[in-house]
C-alpha cells in the first residue's frame, strides 16, 4: 500500500510540473521528474529485486505519469509520446547502476548528472522525433509551437527539417529538461545534504548560463528562416520558470528528507 501512495505521489509530482512548466511558458516540459526519481531511486529502495527495479519502476512511472496527464490532465497529446517517458524511465533505472555514494566527490556526483542528463536527452528526442514529424496533434507547449513551425516552412536548401527539429529540441527542450530531471533523482536518492549543496548550486548556474545560450542560439538561427519566437515567451516566461525550480528543488528536497 505504501508502494501505491508513492507511485500516486510521484505522478503527481510531474502533473503538477508540467502544470507549472506550461503555465510560465518555459521551453521544458518537467514531466519526466518523477521518472528520474523513480528509476534512480528503486534500486536503494528495493535493494532486493536487484539492478531491475530501476528500470520496470522508471517505466511503470513514466507509463502512468503519461495516461494520467493525457486522460486527466487535457493534454491528450502527450499520450503520443508516453513510449518516450518509458525510454527514459529504463535509461535513468540502467544509469542508477552507476549512481555516485553519498560521500562521493562533488567532481564525481556533478559529471554523473551531466553525463546521464545529456545521454538521455539525446534518447528522448530521437524517441520524440518520429511523432513530431507526423504532427498530427495539437499543444500549446513552447517546444510544440516551434517544432510545427519548423515542420511547416518552406525547405531550406542542404538542409533537414527532421534534423532542424532534432537539433534544436536537444538544446532548448531536452537536454535541459533531463538535466534538471537528473539533478532531482540524485538529490532525492542520496540527499540534498549540506555536503552537496556546492554541486547544486554549481548546476543551477550552469543551467542559467546554457539555457540563455541555448535560446539564443535557437532566436538567431531560426529567425533567419522566418520562425516566429514570442520573445515573452522565450527569453523572459521560460527562464523565470526553469531558474525557479531549479532554486526551489535544493531547499524543498531537504525539507522532505528532514520530514522523512
Amino acid at each position: 500500500m505504501a508502494t501505491l501512495f508513492a507511485v500516486f505521489g510521484l505522478v503527481l509530482v510531474s502533473f503538477f510540473a508540467l502544470r507549472f512548466a506550461t503555465f510560465f511558458q518555459t521551453l521544458l516540459f518537467l514531466d519526466t521528474l518523477a521518472t528520474a526519481i523513480a528509476a534512480l531511486a528503486a534500486p536503494t529502495t528495493f535493494p532486493t529485486i536487484g539492478w531491475i527495479a530501476g528500470p520496470v519502476a522508471g517505466a511503470a512511472v513514466g507509463l502512468l505519469t503519461n495516461l494520467v496527464v493525457g486522460h486527466l490532465g487535457g493534454h491528450a497529446a502527450y499520450l503520443r509520446f508516453a513510449h518516450v517517458n518509458i525510454l527514459c524511465g529504463v535509461l535513468w533505472g540502467i544509469a542508477a547502476l552507476w549512481m555516485p555514494t553519498t560521500n562521493a566527490p562533488e567532481a564525481t556526483i556533478l559529471g554523473y548528472i551531466l553525463i546521464v542528463g545529456f545521454l538521455v536527452g539525446a534518447f528522448s528526442g530521437a524517441a520524440a522525433l518520429p511523432m513530431r514529424l507526423r504532427g498530427h496533434y495539437s499543444s500549446d507547449h513552447v517546444v510544440d509551437k516551434i517544432s510545427q513551425q519548423i515542420l511547416r516552412r518552406a525547405p531550406v536548401a542542404g538542409e533537414s527539417k527532421a534534423l532542424d527539429v532534432y537539433r534544436t529540441e536537444f538544446l532548448v527542450c531536452h537536454f535541459p529538461d533531463k538535466l534538471l530531471a537528473t539533478t532531482i533523482g540524485v538529490m532525492w536518492t542520496i540527499g540534498a545534504q549540506n555536503g552537496h549543496m556546492n554541486t547544486y548550486h554549481d548546476l543551477i548556474e550552469l543551467a542559467a548560463g546554457y539555457y540563455y545560450i541555448a535560446v539564443g542560439y535557437v532566436i538567431i538561427t531560426q529567425k533567419k528562416t522566418g520562425l516566429n519566437l514570442n520573445a515573452d515567451e522565450a527569453i523572459v516566461l521560460g527562464p523565470l520558470g526553469l531558474f525557479a525550480a531549479l532554486l526551489a528543488a535544493p531547499i524543498a528536497f531537504r525539507i522532505l528528507h528532514l520530514v522523512q
